[in-house]
C-alpha cells in the first residue's frame, strides 16, 4: 500500500530538499544511505520534475506527471500522511516520525512477505544481501518458546549472516512454522544516528520539532501552522 509522507534531506554543505514523497522507496533509500550508495541525484530527479510541473501548470491544472498534484504542492519540513523523516548527511543524522518502515532494523516478515509477492526484479530481501552483509550487527526475536532464539543465534557466526541458510529456514523449510515469528535484522547505522519518535503522540512530536530546531533546521510561519494542524488533528497524549 503506501502513501505520502514528508521527507526532508539535508546535504552535506546544507542544501535542503524540504518534499512531499511517497512511501515505498524508503526502505530502499535506508539501505542505500547505510551502505554508502544512495544516489541523491536519482532520488531528487522525479521531485524536481514534478515541483517544476506544478509550478508551471497550477494554475491550469494540466501537469504533465499523474503524481503531481498528489506530491509537488507540499514542499514542506512538517509531518504529513504517514509522518515525517529527516535525512541529515551534514549531522549524521535521521529522525524518523512514522510506522510504514523501520529504519535501523528489517522484519523477517517483511523478507517473507517480497519473496512471495514480487516476481520480478530484486525484492527487498535480494537488495539486502547485495548491500547490508557487512552492516548486519544482530538479531532480535519475539518467539513463543526456546527453539526459535536458538536457531535464530545459530544462523549468525563471527559476525557474518549466512544468507543460504536464512533462505532455507525461513522462506523454504519452516516457511509455515516462523510465519507468526517475529524477527528482526539489527543493522548497523553508522555514521549516521537514527532518533524515533512516534507520529500521533504530541510529547514525542514535540521532542521530534524542538530537536529539529536544534540541529539548526529554520521553520516558515506556513510549516509553522501545519505543525499545529497535525499536533492538534492527529495526535494524542500518553
Amino acid at each position: 500500500m503506501g502513501g505520502s509522507i514528508a521527507v526532508t534531506i539535508r546535504e552535506e554543505d546544507g542544501t535542503e530538499h524540504r518534499m512531499c514523497r511517497w512511501t515505498n522507496p524508503l526502505p530502499f533509500v535506508f539501505s542505500g544511505i547505510f551502505a554508502g550508495e544512495f544516489n541523491l541525484e536519482e532520488y531528487l530527479k522525479i521531485w524536481n520534475e514534478m515541483r517544476e510541473d506544478y509550478l508551471e501548470n497550477k494554475d491550469t491544472g494540466n501537469f504533465q506527471h499523474n503524481m503531481t498534484s498528489v506530491y509537488a504542492d507540499s514542499p514542506y519540513l512538517c509531518p504529513m500522511g504517514y509522518g515525517l523523516i529527516v535525512i541529515d548527511f551534514q549531522k549524521k543524522v535521521i529522525i524518523s516520525s512514522q510506522g510504514y518502515t523501520s529504519v535501523d532494523t528489517l522484519p523477517i516478515v517483511s523478507l517473507q512477505y517480497d519473496r512471495e509477492h514480487e516476481n520480478t526484479g530484486d525484492s527487498r530481501w535480494d537488495h539486502f544481501k547485495k548491500l547490508y552483509p557487512d552492516k548486519i550487527i544482530g538479531f532480535t526475536m519475539y518467539d513463543r518458546d526456546n527453539e526459535f532464539k536458538a536457531i535464530s543465534m545459530e544462523l549468525k557466526e563471527q559476525n557474518k549472516i549466512d544468507f543460504a541458510k536464512v533462505e532455507e529456514e525461513f522462506f523454504v523449510s519452516n516457511r509455515e512454522k516462523y510465519r507468526d515469528a517475529w524477527m528482526e535484522f539489527i543493522i548497523d547505522t553508522s555514521p549516521f544516528e537514527v532518533f524515533k519518535y512516534k507520529e500521533h503522540d504530541k510529547n514525542s512530536v514535540l521532542e521530534m520539532k524542538e530537536f529539529i530546531k536544534e540541529l539548526g533546521f529554520v521553520l516558515s510561519e506556513e510549516e509553522e501552522q501545519y505543525w499545529g494542524s497535525w499536533i492538534e488533528e492527529r495526535c494524542q497524549e500518553e
